[in-house]
This record gives C-alpha cells, structure tokens and sequence, in this order.
C-alpha cells in the first residue's frame, strides 16, 4: 500500500486522537520530500491560539497512532494568520474567529470583523457589535486575521454563535 494511501487510511485516528487533546484537525497532507516522506498536519485549538507547545503535544500523540514507515517527516502546524478559508470545513472550525474578507471590487476596502456563519450564499461577521451580511459572490477571499488589525471589534466565543 503506498504511503498516502496508509496515512489517509489513518485520518479519522488522526482526527480522534487530536479531538481528544481538544485540537481540530484542519488539514493532512502527505508528500514526497527528498527521499523521505512527509505527512503535514495542520490543527486548530478552538479555545486559543496554535503555539509551538500544542504543536509538540499533538506531535507526541500522532506518533503513538503512524505506523513505523522509515523515512517519514511529521510535521505539525498552527493554521497560521493569513490562512486563507476555502472549504465549508475551514468556515465550520473558524466559527468565531477573526477574518479579514478581500472583495471583487479593488476599490471596495477589506473588512475585518469576527466569522460568525457562512451559507451557500452569504457569509455573516461580527463588525463593532454589529452583524454584517455579505453576500458570497462580493468577495474573493476570507483569511485569518491578526488581533492587532482589528478596532472596536468586539470577541465573541464559540458558545455564543
């Protein structure tokens, strides 16, 4: 069995292993790198932000559940800011975040505000506690965004959407 084929046999262990460490799994990627193998995750904490300790405990635990493949990288990652959302999964996990949308128009100014929901056709942000509706075909693009971008923008929890 090839290599991708035996770890993406292994996602939803993956994915287990890190929801009980209390990370999402937001992505997995395998690749070729050299002669090694390497396998990329990338993980959320719904509660705060990604740093190097929560990549080392996520790293520790998915050790226990690869198999022993000779020559393989582990990677692991934080979504990192700027991370651009494109899969009704990323909008589901960063629910609550904050994000910068880029619109079509190059004279209309990027928004920032808080991820709230996004629909087939409309994405909704929390601005200066006021709920903004976006229609989905207005913009190209919605990342992460840093915390210093943000003014007057109120923080608002999982729990409270």
């Amino acid at each position: 069995m090839k290599f991708q084929s035996i770890i993406h046999s292994l996602e939803s262990q993956i994915e287990s292993s890190l929801n009980e460490l209390g990370f999402n799994l937001v992505e997995l990627r395998c690749f070729q790198s050299g002669i090694s193998q390497t396998i990329r995750i990338t993980i959320n904490d719904p509660n705060s932000h990604v740093g190097h300790k929560q990549c080392i405990l996520a790293s520790k635990a998915l050790r226990k559940i690869i198999p022993n493949i000779e020559n393989y990288n582990l990677e692991v990652f934080s979504p990192g800011i700027g991370r651009e959302l494109k899969s009704e999964k990323d909008f589901e996990i960063f629910k609550g975040k904050l994000v910068e949308i880029t619109f079509t128009e190059n004279k209309q100014i990027a928004q920032i505000g808080i991820l709230k929901e996004k629909t087939e056709t409309e994405l909704v942000i929390i601005e200066n506690n006021e709920e903004k509706i976006i229609p989905v075909n207005s913009f190209k693009k919605v990342a992460l965004a840093l915390a210093e971008n943000k003014e007057n923008i109120t923080e608002i929890s999982v729990e409270d959407i």
